[in-house]
C-alpha cells in the first residue's frame, strides 16, 4: 500500500486492479507456467510481480498494459530490460489484442494475473483465435476456475467449458486466498493451467457454427436440446430436422444443454455446418 501511495496510483474497481503480493504464490505461478526460454506475453502486469520473476525465465517478453500510470511505472521499474529489448511494453487493451498475430509471432505461451471484470473474454479470445497459445497460465477468480474445469452434468458446465476445453486440457494448480492481493478481492481466486491439446477439436469444421451453437443453446440451458434448435437457435429448423440432427449427432433430443459431451456438440456443429453448406 506504501508503494502505491509512492506511485500515486489508486487501483480500479472498475478494471479489476487486485495485485498479487504474495512472493511464495508467484514463485509457484511461474513454477507451474515452465517458462524456459521462449517468447512470453504477459496480460495486465500491474505493477510487476510476475514480471520480475519471467525476465529471469525469457530474453522476449511482452507485457501488455491498459492502465498508463502502470505503464509508466513498468517503464521506470524495468528500464534495462526495456532498453535492451528483453521487455517490451505496450500500452493497450488486451481485448483488442489480435491473439492469431500473436501466435504467429512466436508468443507461444500467455501468463496473467487476469482482471476480474474482462478476463473470461481475454481467455476466449485467445483460446479460440485461428492460432492459439499453445500453453496458458492464468489467474482466475475460484468460481471462474471451476467453469473452466467443469466437465457435463454439472451447474458450472457451460459455454466457458466448452470454448477452452475445445483445444485445451485444463488443470487447477491452486487456490490463492483473497489476503495474497492488494487490495483484497471478496472472493478465492485460483490458477488454472491449459495445455494446447491438438486432439481435442479434431474433426471440427468450422469454430464459428461451434461457437454459436453453443452460446445459444447455454442461453437456454434449462430447454431441451430439440426444442432450443427448433425455435431458440439460429439454426432454422423444423422439429424433425432439431431431431434428426441431435440424433445424428448421439445427442437425446430431450437433452439438455449442460449434459451434453464435448465430441457430441462438435458432432453436432459439423452437421449444421454442412447443412448450411447445403444450402
Amino acid at each position: 500500500r506504501r508503494y502505491l501511495k509512492q506511485c500515486g496510483f489508486t487501483p480500479s474497481k472498475t478494471m479489476g486492479q487486485n495485485f498479487l503480493v504474495d512472493g511464495n504464490i508467484r514463485d509457484q505461478i511461474l513454477q507451474s507456467a515452465g517458462v524456459a526460454g521462449e517468447r512470453v506475453v504477459e496480460i495486465g502486469p500491474g505493477l510487476g510481480m510476475l514480471t520480475e520473476g519471467l525476465l529471469e525465465r525469457t530474453d522476449d517478453l511482452l507485457a501488455i498494459e491498459k492502465d498508463a500510470v502502470l505503464c509508466r511505472h513498468l517503464q521506470q521499474r524495468f528500464e534495462g530490460a526495456v532498453a535492451s529489448g528483453q521487455l517490451q511494453l505496450m500500452e493497450a487493451d488486451a481485448l483488442d489484442v489480435d491473439w492469431s498475430a500473436m501466435a504467429e509471432s512466436g508468443r507461444t505461451h500467455m501468463i496473467s494475473n487476469l482482471p476480474y471484470g474482462v478476463g473470461n473474454r481475454i481467455l476466449v479470445n485467445a483460446a479460440l483465435g485461428a492460432v492459439a497459445p499453445e500453453r496458458i497460465t492464468v489467474m482466475v477468480q475460484r468460481d471462474v476456475a471451476e467453469r473452466m474445469m467443469a466437465g457435463p452434468g454439472g451447474k458450472e458446465f457451460g459455454v466457458l467449458s466448452l470454448f477452452l476445453q475445445l483445444r485445451y486440457d485444463v488443470s487447477l494448480v491452486r487456490h490463492v486466498s483473497p489476503s495474497c492481493f492488494v487490495p483484497e478481492p471478496r472472493v478465492w481466486s485460483s490458477v488454472v493451467s491449459l495445455r494446447r491439446n491438438s486432439g481435442n477439436d479434431a474433426g471440427l469444421r468450422s469454430i464459428s457454427e461451434y461457437r454459436l451453437l453453443v452460446r445459444d443453446c447455454f442461453s437456454c440451458r434449462r430447454k431441451q436440446m430439440q426444442v432450443i434448435l427448433h425455435k431458440h437457435a439460429h439454426t432454422e429448423l423444423s422439429a424433425e430436422e432439431a431431431r434428426a440432427l441431435l440424433e445424428g449427432a448421439g445427442i437425446p433430443p430431450m437433452a439438455r444443454p449442460e449434459t451434453v459431451e464435448r465430441m457430441a456438440w462438435i458432432a453436432l456443429a459439423n452437421a449444421l455446418h454442412a447443412r448450411r453448406l447445403k444450402g
